[in-house]
């Protein structure tokens, strides 16, 4: 049997499609080697301690919405990254932390019948980041929102 829809149809229900595919993927954290790839290129960037915002070159702009990644060089020299996939109203967003080191246990505060909080001291966009699933001690999928 045909297909009963109209060209016009299909080809709404197939940019319906392509839009929902494209939003779910802006919610899949950056890979493990895809964060190793942009601390390479922010390590090659010499930052002195302290929070910096960057533009991504072309080859690593698709590991955040904006093409841009947060970087937090703390005093020890560690570097965490925050990438994010998806940002919102009010700047809330959806994305990934990354870190060089470990994050400490300090830094990790749990929370019962809520998600644990990543803060780390040096920047108000990492003090209050929440975990949406921990990949191990320096990768994690995390998300901010004002409500």
């Amino acid at each position: 049997m045909a297909d009963a829809l109209s060209p016009r149809r299909r080809s709404r229900r197939w940019l319906v499609l392509g839009v929902l595919f494209a939003a779910a993927s802006c919610l899949v954290p950056a890979s493990e080697a895809e964060c190793a790839a942009v601390m390479t290129w922010v390590a090659g960037q010499a930052l002195p301690a302290g929070a910096h915002d960057r533009t991504l070159p072309d080859t690593l702009g698709a590991s955040s919405q904006d093409g841009r990644v947060r970087v937090l060089v703390g005093p020890d020299g560690r570097r965490c990254l925050l990438l994010k996939r998806q940002i919102g109203y009010k700047d809330n967003f959806d994305g990934t932390l990354y870190c060089d080191a470990p994050v400490r246990s300090d830094e990790v505060v749990e929370r019962p019948g809520g998600p644990a909080i990543v803060s780390i001291a040096g920047d108000a966009e990492f003090e209050e980041l929440y975990v949406r699933t921990r990949h191990g001690d320096r990768h994690f999928a995390v998300y901010f929102d004002l409500h």
